[in-house]
């Protein structure tokens, strides 16, 4: 039998600098998965984020350097990316979601930060790891 000790220290070192969010709707009881947000921090101080809006293409965005967060920076990045998925729908839910998301990462590009930005939204979002 593993040892319980170890199997947290393993978990530990394979998700180091890892923080990943589900955004969710939840009407009527009901919760439907909208997208994941998944932020990498790496050793040399770049922040990956990989944004997946279900059911289409993950995007990927990253943020260097310093003096601003980077968390908000990684995601406008994919966000941004997200967005030009929709060049032919631009008036649908899932359109409508991307720019959510969008100005999210936006607003906290200046003086808040994205997470908070999504506490001003209908949408949930849950920590899943980090």
């Amino acid at each position: 039998m593993t040892d319980k000790l170890t199997i947290y220290k393993t978990y530990e070192t394979a998700f180091q600098g890892v923080s990943a969010y589900i955004l969710v709707m939840s009407d009527c009881g009901d919760i439907e998965k909208l997208a994941t947000i998944t932020f990498k921090r790496g050793s040399t101080g770049t922040v990956r984020c990989f944004l997946h809006q279900i059911g289409y293409t993950m995007q990927q965005g990253s943020a260097g350097g310093g003096g601003y967060d980077k968390l908000s920076a990684a995601l406008f990045d994919a966000s941004a990316k997200n967005l030009k998925q929709f060049g032919d729908r631009p008036h649908s839910d899932e359109y409508e979601l991307a720019l959510t998301i969008h100005g999210a990462a936006e607003a906290g590009n200046g003086s808040s930060n994205w997470y908070t930005e999504f506490k001003k939204t209908k949408l949930t979002l849950i920590a899943a790891i980090g």
